[in-house]
């Protein structure tokens, strides 16, 4: 008999949430972008605004979907059973990663942690905390290291204090565990190392100590089991590939020989001329040539021919050939440093890149992949191009990636241009403020580039929300709290991007700081100090600019009240000085021409949408251009 809330068996679980994943894909299906659907900008955006208010509507319809059999329980902890708990967790811990909803399985499985915490259930929260963990991944796996791998740790302890006790399906999933720790141990060229190489070679011994014992003890036959062998091979090219793509870790001879010495088994155990086995001699290729300096010709030589041994990228996703890829692009940034002869092998391998995963079906994984791909792989590469495709490049990564966010830059770039036209004009004593103007006249000889430095500036501010597309794309509902906190990492984001590019290293406090208050005494990242920043000026207007932009978009947050533009001039005013800066308010309060210009830029937001479909079909058009060649 059915009940009234909630089932008691797997099977029902799995029939439920998979309708409702259905329902999600519907959703994604909305919001992800193709130009090829669309005859130009305008039937872009007249589809756009009709999506908009479909996908508020078929979220709405969601939500009742979850709220007689999930959230009624969510909502009402103290009505949870154990039967209906135990079923729901043992499809959750198996395929949270499959429903393609962060806020529902969050949700869930924050609740029943409760509960068993309660029962002191320790394996029961094990389960939850990968569920978690998992969620914790898909939003911003660079930035959360450390909270992945102490949860690892605590969970691993439980997993293997508990083994003999758990089924096959739960000793299984259990390596998940371990697997996130590896990918949490991987190092990158963007990012200082975390931990020290000792520890690094302990915890890949202790992944492989177990692994070891699953494959001799379980039935590799089972399902759930096909891919554990495949596991132990991520797990010991992830160990092996630590040197290449770590920024500066330093280890002793010792440590070097270990890598060796995994190189080696690898190499036995590998066919020779498939991807693994190009994987293998990349990496050792590139442990010889930094403890011994190789030629550098030779070795990027060597490089491009194993690169033409990797198969072409096809629209199914390879995590096979993305690692072989995601490993080549390490080992040319290390031979291509700064030196601008390499300029051809590395544009190679960007189109490369770019066509293994800008043409791959989308999905919230693949998003999450693709995201970090761009953002730790990528970018790394962009230093020995010509300066005037950087920026090209650069927005085409990141914010023409996600309509919402572009629409949002080049608005923020017509309001801050506009404004700061003004500054020079009315209030050029507000420039005297920065080092790099010696008097008035030197202000107003370069007014031009001003203006020019501030649009740039505003295109760039955003980059970092890469890093949460899975987020951005959320426009139809508030985020819950772990998206949030995730969302607010954007900046930080966007600073490490554009420091690693010296053409557009200067706009870093801009992009760092535009979510801190102009007293410095709110907003995020806490320990950026944009008191004392050359760049405070162009931070408090880009800020500025940005609220005015996000208060009062009528497209883009279809679950929030549109502000119109003097209720937002009323809250400019009543937080100046503290949030924002006098100055600049006082500027806009006192200029009704300005006022004019602002509130009809606002009132244009449709053209900024149609730039935007422009822009990304041209750059769609000219990447299947070069794709079919």
């Amino acid at each position: 008999m059915e009940k009234e809330h909630g089932f008691t068996e797997y099977e029902e679980w799995a029939e439920y949430f998979r309708i409702y994943t259905e329902r999600i894909l519907n959703i994604e299906k909305l919001t992800s972008f193709s130009s090829a659907h669309y005859q130009d900008g305008a039937h872009w955006l007249t589809l756009y605004k009709k999506r908009a208010l479909c996908l508020r509507e078929m979220y709405l319809d969601n939500e009742k979907y979850l709220e007689r059999h999930l959230y009624w329980f969510i909502k009402n902890p103290e009505h949870w059973e154990a039967d209906v708990a135990a079923s729901l967790l043992d499809y959750l811990f198996r395929n949270s990663i499959r429903i393609e909803d962060i806020e529902a399985t969050q949700k869930t499985a924050e609740s029943l942690y409760n509960y068993y915490q309660q029962a002191d259930n320790e394996i029961a929260m094990m389960k939850c905390t990968l569920i978690i963990l998992t969620n914790r991944i898909m939003l911003d796996f660079p930035h959360n290291k450390e909270q992945i791998l102490s949860l690892c740790e605590w969970a691993i302890d439980v997993y293997e204090r508990n083994y003999d006790q758990l089924n096959a399906v739960e000793r299984s999933m259990g390596l998940s565990f371990y697997d996130y720790e590896s990918n949490a141990c991987s190092e990158y060229v963007n990012f200082d190392p975390i931990i020290s190489p000792d520890t690094l070679i302990k915890l890949y011994q202790r992944r492989m100590r177990h692994i070891e014992r699953f494959i001799a003890e379980e039935d590799l036959s089972l399902r759930v089991n096909h891919i554990v062998p495949y596991l132990r091979v991520c797990w010991q090219c992830g160990f092996v590939g630590i040197p290449i793509k770590a920024k500066h870790t330093a280890f002793t001879a010792e440590q070097l020989a270990m890598f060796y010495e995994v190189c080696r088994q690898m190499e036995n155990e590998t066919q020779a001329g498939s991807i693994q086995d190009v994987k293998v001699c990349i990496i050792k290729l590139m442990l010889t040539y930094q403890e011994q300096g190789l030629d550098k010709e030779q070795v990027m030589a060597e490089l491009i021919r194993l690169q033409n041994m990797l198969p072409k990228p096809t629209m199914t996703y390879d995590d096979e050939l993305m690692d072989a890829l995601q490993i080549l692009s390490c080992a040319i940034r290390i031979i291509a440093k700064d030196d601008k002869k390499y300029q051809a092998e590395v544009k190679g391998i960007l189109q490369i890149l770019l066509d293994a995963y800008l043409c791959l079906p989308n999905d919230n994984y693949i998003e999450h992949i693709t995201d970090n791909a761009i953002f730790l792989y990528m970018f790394p590469l962009l230093n020995v191009l010509p300066a005037d495709e950087i920026l090209r490049i650069t927005l085409f990564l990141t914010i023409f990636r996600q309509p919402q966010t572009a629409a949002h830059t080049i608005m923020v770039g017509k309001l801050a241009t506009t404004i700061v036209a003004a500054m020079i004009d009315k209030t050029p004593a507000l420039f005297m403020r920065m080092s790099c103007f010696s008097s008035l006249a030197h202000v107003q000889a370069n007014r031009q580039k001003i203006i020019d430095y501030v649009g740039e500036a505003a295109l760039l501010h955003d980059v970092g929300k890469i890093l949460s597309s899975n987020v951005i794309n959320m426009q139809y509902r508030r985020l819950i709290d772990l998206e949030f906190e995730a969302i607010k990492l954007h900046p930080i984001s966007s600073g490490e991007i554009l420091k690693q590019i010296p053409t557009i290293a200067d706009f870093y406090d801009i992009a760092v700081g535009h979510h801190k208050s102009y007293d410095g005494q709110k907003g995020y990242p806490i320990d950026f100090d944009n008191l004392h920043s050359p760049q405070k000026l162009f931070i408090d207007l880009i800020t500025i600019c940005d609220t005015l932009d996000a208060a009062t978009d009528n497209l883009g947050r279809n679950y929030a009240r549109t502000k119109q533009f003097k209720e937002v001039l009323e809250e400019l005013n009543s937080e100046k000085g503290s949030r924002y800066s006098d100055s600049i308010v006082d500027l806009i309060l006192n200029d009704d021409e300005l006022q004019i210009q602002l509130e009809e830029l606002l009132n244009s937001r449709e053209e900024s949408y149609r730039q935007v479909f422009e822009i990304i079909d041209s750059e769609l058009r000219e990447f299947q251009t070069k794709q079919a060649i």
